[in-house]
C-alpha cells in the first residue's frame, strides 16, 4: 500500500521532530523548506504541512516571508518547564510508591548500593591520581633563579644543599 499524504506528512514530522528534541537541530536553526524536501524526498506541501504541525506544537516558529527555524526557549520558560516537569516527576513517583511500594524499595535499594559502589570507586581513582600526582617530583626554581655559582656564599646557605635551587654543594 502506497503512503498517503497524511501518513507522510507524520513521518516528515517525526522524523524532524526527532532531530529537534536529540539536539541535532539546535535553537534557531533554520529550517528550509527546499532542504527538507531534498534531504526527505517530499513534495514541498509535505514539507510546508509537517512544519506547520511542528509549529503547532512549539518546536517550530515560522515567521512570514522569512521562513522556519527551531524554537528556542527563553530563561522564563525554562523555568516554567522544569517547574512542571518537578510537579510531574513528584506526582508520578508518589503514584508508583502508591502501588507497589515494595518493588520501588527493592529498586531504590539497588540504585543506592549501585551508586554507593560507583562513589568508592571514584575515591579509590582519585587517591591513585593524587598519589602520582604527589610521586612526580616537583619541578625546581627556574634556570634564570638558579645561582650561578655554587659557593654557599653565592645565596647566603652555609648547608650541604643550595637553599634556592636545592642542588648539592661542590
Amino acid at each position: 500500500m502506497a503512503p498517503t499524504a497524511t501518513t507522510t506528512v507524520a513521518a516528515l514530522a517525526a522524523a524532524l521532530r526527532d532531530r529537534i528534541l536529540n539536539g541535532e537541530l539546535g535553537p534557531g536553526t533554520r529550517l528550509i523548506e527546499r532542504t527538507i524536501v531534498e534531504e526527505y524526498d517530499v513534495a514541498r506541501v509535505t514539507a510546508r504541512s509537517a512544519l506547520a504541525q511542528l509549529a503547532a506544537e512549539g518546536l517550530v516558529v515560522t515567521e512570514s516571508h522569512r521562513g522556519a527555524r527551531v524554537a528556542s526557549l527563553t530563561e522564563p520558560e525554562l523555568h516554567d518547564l522544569f517547574a512542571l516537569r518537578t510537579a510531574l516527576e513528584v506526582e508520578a513517583a508518589r503514584i508508583a510508591l502508591a502501588e507497589r511500594p515494595q518493588e520501588l524499595d527493592a529498586e531504590l535499594s539497588k540504585a543506592v548500593d549501585a551508586l554507593a559502589r560507583v562513589c568508592r570507586a571514584k575515591r579509590v581513582v582519585w587517591r591513585r591520581i593524587v598519589d602520582a600526582h604527589e610521586a612526580v617530583p616537583r619541578p625546581r626554581a627556574r634556570a634564570s633563579q638558579r645561582s650561578t655559582s655554587r659557593s654557599p656564599a653565592s645565596c647566603g646557605c652555609s648547608s650541604s644543599r643550595c637553599g634556592r635551587c636545592g642542588r648539592p654543594r661542590r
